[in-house]
């Protein structure tokens, strides 16, 4: 097991990435919720969580979040 501070967000953005290319999204999105709890302004979580959603068929929950982050951020690309 990889230990990273919890305190150290990059890190754990990162570590959730890495989970969800591996298909374990419950516990990517665990992760990805905490990162917004600890600063609700980093964009690619919100991005990150509604990738999750849309590979899980939950597609009116994405775009809930695509629509969240372009209140956000206006010009996002991503979303």
């Amino acid at each position: 097991a990889i230990a990273i501070q919890n305190d150290h967000l990059p890190a754990i953005f990162n570590m959730s990435v890495a989970l969800g290319d591996i298909g374990n999204f419950d516990e990517a999105f665990k992760m990805l919720q905490d990162v917004i709890d600890k600063d609700a302004s980093i964009l690619e979580a919100y991005d990150s969580m509604a990738f999750i959603y849309y590979k899980k068929g939950d597609l009116k929950s994405a775009k809930k979040l695509y629509e969240k982050i372009l209140k956000l951020d206006e010009k996002n690309q991503k979303a």
